[in-house]
């Protein structure tokens, strides 16, 4: 069954983009985080009607601009203290989807399960929080063209939880298919804005 074997492409493709964002931190040394609310948990936002928005008006690309400021001032590490436990947050979701599929890649029975797609909902909305708080987020100039291109990745992100919730919801091959092709895209962009923080940053 194709929708079984996307599920399990997804589950490989999602513990990727796990393992690039904790290649990012563990490469790049983050100022003190700042504290943030937590994301939500409870099963009762699992239950709510909140689903991820799967349309958005695509970013413009963004261009670099040279600036000055160094990466040392106190705006930027404040920056990187509050963006780096999100980009943690984020990993954490991505990887816990990739289970989920991965799982049910391998039991077919799961996709019909109750529990599993609450599950997947949960960290689907965990996810969005995460999202937007990344979008709350205001860079100094020395990190605008990075988070531009972090921002992209966020739409791809929702794009993705879109497609694979159209995907499951109706065992579409095609929604699958461009779920992936979206992770594929956030992977690249993630892995994009970390290259822009280095060349400014090492």
């Amino acid at each position: 069954m194709k929708v079984l074997g996307i599920l399990i492409a997804l589950g490989i493709a999602l513990g990727i983009m796990a393992a690039v964002v904790a290649a990012i931190l563990a490469s790049s040394e983050s100022p003190g985080p700042q504290a943030v609310p937590d994301p939500p948990s409870a099963r009762a936002v699992v239950r709510s009607t909140a689903t991820p928005r799967s349309t958005h008006t695509p970013r413009p690309r963004p261009t670099r601009t040279p600036t000055s400021e160094p990466c040392e001032t106190e705006a930027a590490r404040q920056y990187m203290g509050e963006l780096w436990p999100l980009l943690e947050d984020v990993g954490t979701a991505v990887y816990e989807i990739g289970v989920l599929f991965a799982e049910a890649g391998n039991n077919a029975y799961l996709i019909l399960d109750e529990d599993w797609r609450a599950d997947v909902v949960l960290y689907m909305v965990v996810l969005e929080w995460v999202l937007e708080s990344i979008e709350g987020l205001t860079p100094p100039p020395v990190f605008a063209g990075s988070h531009n291109l972090m921002l992209m990745a966020v739409d791809e992100y929702r794009l993705f939880m879109g497609a694979a919730r159209s995907g499951i919801d109706n065992l579409d091959v095609d929604a699958l298919l461009r779920a992936q092709a979206h992770l594929e895209e956030a992977v690249a962009l993630t892995e994009q804005f970390h290259n822009v923080w280095q060349q400014r940053c090492e």
